[in-house]
């Protein structure tokens, strides 16, 4: 195999160029489906075991994983060509950077998310409080309390979510958009729409889960005049109480809220982006305000899971059963939609931000894909 400007050419025996033909045929091009990749695993495993030819185990890998849809890397296969001063044929292959649609979903995923997150935290911190209440206070009242002790209290619990919603948000766009292609690339089916969001909602649960424990665990002291609850203390202080189970209190109840938070979050969000374009808004408004509506519907399905979730990962009770008695003890069956308007408020804000900025940004970067060489 030698490197020569224009690309990277591999030196084939006659008797491998008709397998290496096939395999670089236009007409087949690299698998997609998670399938087809394991199954392209497989073959260049038993390739390593079975193949004579080292310039084949050197592109095989690439060939098999290079897909755009997946990788970035992209292999550009032309034609066998014969070498006028050695009279030797020769497989050209152009190895090329572009960056792939799964790559820009995921990075647009994770800037739309931490734009939102910073404009929707002070007004979650102020929900979380609500639901941890024994009263019946107003959003007012809690602002109040908490400006007694200094209104950066609001942002208490930022930082870990600040570093790491970025992971979340990029699985979460990133799965849902797509676990859609691979269902229904059209994009006209409700099934797939339905069930990519529920995939996205299952996906990020692992990393989700510790982070929404913590940060609740630091919101909690919003309404204290004490410094605030180190990350690294406070991990410490779970994991000696409970274990490293500890860091899933509530996964449950996670579950049951982003699950079909989720599937209606983005099932809502399609639905009144078509009907938006319909009536010829503009593509900044169609955003804004599609994901505006679509996070605020996903609350009234999620809020009475989400006010045991909290009370659960605030410490106590460790049981459903247990949050759900006492919940009930304290009013009647209103209690699971305390914080309503704050959330609906805190959702309105937050999505319309967050796929705003997510639109904008996956539009910047694939109008930059344009696939510089590399070799």
């Amino acid at each position: 195999m030698r490197t020569v400007s224009g690309g990277v050419y591999l030196k084939l025996s006659a008797s491998k160029l008709s397998s290496a033909r096939r395999r670089s045929n236009e007409s087949h091009p690299c698998p997609t489906s998670f399938t087809s990749v394991f199954i392209s695993s497989l073959q260049f495993c038993l390739g390593l075991l079975f193949s004579k030819s080292p310039a084949w185990i050197v592109i095989s890998p690439w060939s098999c994983y290079a897909s755009p849809h997946f990788y970035g890397l992209k292999i550009h296969r032309n034609p066998t060509i014969t070498n006028m001063v050695t009279g030797t044929q020769e497989f050209r292959a152009k190895i090329t950077w572009a960056a792939s649609d799964t790559v820009n979903e995921f990075t647009a995923g994770a800037v739309g998310g931490i734009a939102g997150l910073v404009i929707g935290h002070p007004l979650d911190t102020l929900k979380i409080l609500m639901q941890n209440s024994t009263q019946k206070p107003s959003a007012i009242e809690i602002f109040k309390n908490i400006r007694q002790f200094g209104a950066t209290n609001l942002f208490r619990g930022l930082t870990l979510p600040f570093y790491s919603y970025a992971i979340t948000n990029a699985v979460t766009f990133g799965v849902y958009k797509t676990t859609l292609k691979e269902l229904d690339p059209t994009g006209n089916s409700v099934f797939a729409c339905l069930a990519a969001g529920a995939a996205s909602g299952m996906a990020q649960l692992i990393p989700a889960t510790p982070i929404e424990l913590i940060k609740i665990q630091q919101q909690n002291t919003a309404i204290s005049c004490g410094p605030n609850l180190k990350i690294k203390h406070c991990v410490q202080l779970i994991i000696q109480q409970r274990g490293l189970r500890g860091l899933y209190v509530g996964l449950s109840m996670h579950a049951l809220r982003d699950i079909p938070g989720l599937t209606v979050y983005f099932f809502g969000y399609t639905t009144f982006l078509r009907y938006g374009c319909l009536i010829g808004l503009s593509p900044f408004w169609c955003s804004c305000v599609s994901g505006a509506l679509g996070g605020a519907l996903s609350w009234c399905v999620s809020l009475p899971f989400d006010i045991v979730k909290t009370r659960m990962q605030s410490g106590g009770l460790n049981t459903t059963r247990d949050v759900v008695r006492e919940l009930v003890k304290e009013s009647d069956y209103s209690v699971f939609f305390r914080g309503f308007n704050v959330a609906i408020l805190r959702a309105l804000m937050v999505n319309a931000c967050t796929f705003t900025v997510y639109e904008m940004s996956y539009a910047s970067l694939s109008k930059s894909s344009t696939g510089n060489r590399i070799c």
